[in-house]
């Protein structure tokens, strides 16, 4: 129990200010392939998808939330990604050429911030080895 105040329960809601969280815990997700992706934050904001469709879409996220988020790619097969949905923001405007050959992996590593609507700023890291 802490020297002063109130100790935190174990459900509901806490604010706590000035503390250290040591180890916290990441929810990781492993995401389904089909001609979209579809990714639900609440479910984890790190997850891996193998892709196995040719032309996938990684649409936007439901459930974001402003912080940090991160998707690896993994492709097998013939599967491809063909784009990413409008919310995903690249330097200089344009989601990378993907790499789309069986194998290889991709990274998408995204900071969400509000700015009049949701957008994710990310950075894309192709043929991870």
């Amino acid at each position: 129990l802490p020297a002063s105040g109130r100790a935190a329960t174990i459900s509901g809601t806490e604010t706590l200010t000035n503390k250290t969280l040591t180890n916290p815990a990441i929810t990781k997700q492993t995401l389904t392939t089909g001609s979209t992706v579809a990714w639900d934050i609440s479910a984890g904001n790190m997850a891996d998808v193998t892709i196995t469709t040719s032309g996938a879409s990684i649409v936007t996220p439901t459930n974001v939330t402003i912080g940090s988020m991160a998707l690896r790619i993994i492709y097998a097969s013939s599967g491809t990604v063909s784009s990413t949905q409008p919310f995903f923001k690249y330097a200089g405007g344009t989601a990378p050429s993907w790499s789309n050959t069986n194998g290889k992996v991709d990274m998408i590593t995204c900071n969400v911030f509000f700015t009049g609507g949701l957008e994710a700023l990310c950075a894309a890291t192709l043929d991870v080895r």
